[in-house]
Parts: C-alpha cells; sequence; structure tokens
C-alpha cells in the first residue's frame, strides 16, 4: 500500500502546483483539492499543502511546499555548433537569442552517460572551449540559458567525435 500512497501524493502535489498557478479550483469527489484566488503574482510564492486519508481512514498529511510561479523564461540558446575539434580541445559556439539571461550552463555527456554540467559562462557568451577530452571519444553537448525566474528549455545537442592522437 505504501507506494500506491507515495504515487497518489506525487499525483497530488502535481495536481496541487498546476492549478495553484492557474488559479483555479479543482476537485475530485467533491473534496477540493487546490484552490487559489486573484491574480498571480510572479514574484510572490505560493503554499500548497496536500493531506489525504489513508485505506483504513488515518488522516495522511503530505509535504508542505511553495510553489513560485515563474516570470518570464529566457529562450533558449540556438544554433549550437562544434569547431576547431581536436584530440583533446572542442570549442561550441551558439546563437544568443535575446531575453534577459544572466548566463548560460553547458552540459555534456561522454560515450552515452549522465549529462553533467561542465560550465557555467556569463550572459552574452556565444563561445566555450572545453578543454582535458580523451581522444577518440564520443561527446555530446546541449546549453541551457538562466536568469532569475529559471531556466530555458535545452538548445539542440551537438555531438562529436575528438580525433585520435
Amino acid at each position: 500500500m505504501l507506494k500506491k500512497e507515495l504515487w497518489t501524493i506525487k499525483i497530488v502535489a502535481l495536481l496541487a502546483a498546476l492549478v495553484v498557478a492557474s488559479g483555479v479550483t479543482m476537485s475530485t469527489g467533491g473534496m477540493p483539492v487546490a484552490y487559489a484566488q486573484g491574480p498571480l503574482d510572479t514574484s510572490e510564492g505560493y503554499r500548497i499543502e496536500c493531506s489525504g486519508t489513508r485505506a483504513d481512514g488515518t488522516p495522511l498529511r503530505l509535504n508542505r511546499g511553495t510553489v513560485v510561479v515563474p516570470g518570464e523564461l529566457p529562450e533558449a540558446p540556438s544554433n549550437l555548433t562544434a569547431s576547431q575539434v581536436t584530440s583533446t580541445t572542442v570549442t561550441l559556439s551558439w546563437r544568443d537569442n535575446p531575453a534577459g539571461e544572466q548566463s548560460f550552463t553547458i552540459e555534456r555527456w561522454v560515450n552515452g552517460g549522465w549529462w553533467n554540467r561542465i560550465a557555467q559562462v556569463e550572459a552574452g557568451a556565444t563561445m566555450c572551449t572545453n578543454t582535458g577530452l580523451n581522444p577518440n571519444t564520443i561527446y555530446a553537448y546541449r546549453i541551457q540559458a538562466l536568469n532569475a525566474d529559471g531556466v530555458s528549455e535545452y538548445s539542440p545537442t551537438v555531438t562529436v567525435v575528438t580525433k585520435e592522437y
């Protein structure tokens, strides 16, 4: 029963966050799931609290949290390309789409592994060189723009194979 309760908690929490963000009242079986009144201020956090009842009738209090309705997220960088590929370096360049970003985060995966953050560069940057790579290895890169309201979607991915020695 615990797994089902945890899954229900996740669903209810997600629904509550969506309802709070939209300002709509939603109910299931006549019981309110979440409620928000008035226009939403993007600088204000909205507190959500979820609760329920276990199958045996005992109350179930779930985690409380705060949902912040994002303002304007930055636009994703575009035209990501890789050049000057050697056995140990790759130079990345991209288009900085105007949307008030404060920085860019660059992520990389190696030979199909996990994505890892490798660099964060200032707003307005359009190039970064990744050094210390292994020869004859597959690397993929993607970039996100960040601002005070959150992160953009990822740029399209670019994949390279470093040269042999």
